[in-house]
């Protein structure tokens, strides 16, 4: 049942399009431990912190190495370069 005025609740918890920071193919900065940044591409959010607890994170690729991490969202930022 759709209650009227509630159309997010229709569409399921999480699942709100427009909540997103970051786009798959995105290219990124992933901020690294000693404060420098590393170019990346944003692949998706991973659900786990969710369910497990944890601050939220997400799948980033790095070109160079070709190799996927996952990353703490607060430490991944727009990139403008092509």
């Amino acid at each position: 049942m759709v209650v009227p005025g509630h159309a997010a609740l229709a569409a399921g918890i999480g699942e709100d399009p427009g909540m997103g920071l970051f786009h798959e193919g995105q290219k990124v900065w992933v901020e690294q431990p000693d404060g420098s940044r590393r170019a990346g591409v944003y692949v998706g959010e991973a659900e786990t912190a969710v369910w497990f607890g944890g601050p939220p994170v997400s799948y980033v690729v790095f070109p160079e190495s070709k190799e996927g991490e996952t990353v703490p969202m607060q430490l991944i930022f727009a990139r403008d370069e092509d």
